[in-house]
């Protein structure tokens, strides 16, 4: 068999798998292709942003470094924090509308009492609010990263009843080691895997977590 057809039918297997385990878990995703992205990260597995999510993107990385059943309980973790991901962001639809008129609100009030009975300039009073506002939006980002995070981890708990706790450990060992093994990132790779940690638990943390689970 040459390395092309190989190449192939390792691709056919895991879409295979995918297919199985979304079946299994009920998943809307319907994974149809394969596509290996440089630039996608090692330890997550993701879904194409079309509304039917028909390609699995896995990192170029992976290729070649484990067998397709290897790939099961990580594939697994990621299509159960899809779905629970899905949650966080209807969550955060609410919480932008419950959240944002009412500090618009509180912003022109806080505008007009400031002007009125302390006759602050409109500069200073403009600049005040903005820092208000984007105190408060920061504040209300971060706890929206932390239910993303939370998801990321419940996905890693759930997948570990299905498929084994020691087997999705050791594929998440198996990438940490790949991951120091790998060159370096740099520019602006680097740049977006350290925004990306912002909402997104480390490798490490997964492992510490999952670790601790009984």
């Amino acid at each position: 068999m040459s390395v092309a057809a190989k190449d192939k039918d390792v691709e056919q297997k895991i879409i295979e798998i995918t297919a199985e385990i979304c079946g299994q878990l009920n998943s809307r995703l319907k994974p149809r292709d394969l596509l290996w992205d440089s630039k996608a990260p090692i330890d997550e597995p993701f879904f194409s942003r079309d509304r039917r999510r028909n390609t699995l993107i896995l990192s170029q990385r992976l290729k070649g470094s484990l067998e397709p059943e290897e790939l099961r309980p990580l594939i697994t973790a990621s299509v159960i924090s899809w779905s629970l991901e899905r949650g966080a962001d209807k969550l955060k639809l609410r919480l932008a509308r419950l959240a944002g008129l009412p500090l618009i609100l509180i912003s022109a009030f806080m505008g007009l009492f400031l002007s009125t009975y302390y006759g602050l300039n409109h500069l200073f009073v403009g600049g005040f609010l903005s820092i208000y506002f984007f105190a408060a939006l920061f504040s209300l980002f971060q706890f929206i990263f932390k239910e993303v995070k939370n998801a990321k981890f419940a996905g890693d708990r759930e997948a570990s009843k299905i498929v084994g706790q020691q087997d999705l450990l050791r594929v998440l060992q198996t990438i940490q080691k790949l991951k120091t093994d790998y060159p370096k990132e740099k520019g602006l790779r680097k740049t977006w895997e350290w925004l990306r940690l912002i909402y997104t638990p480390r490798l490490e943390e997964r492992i510490i977590q999952l670790e601790s689970t009984k």
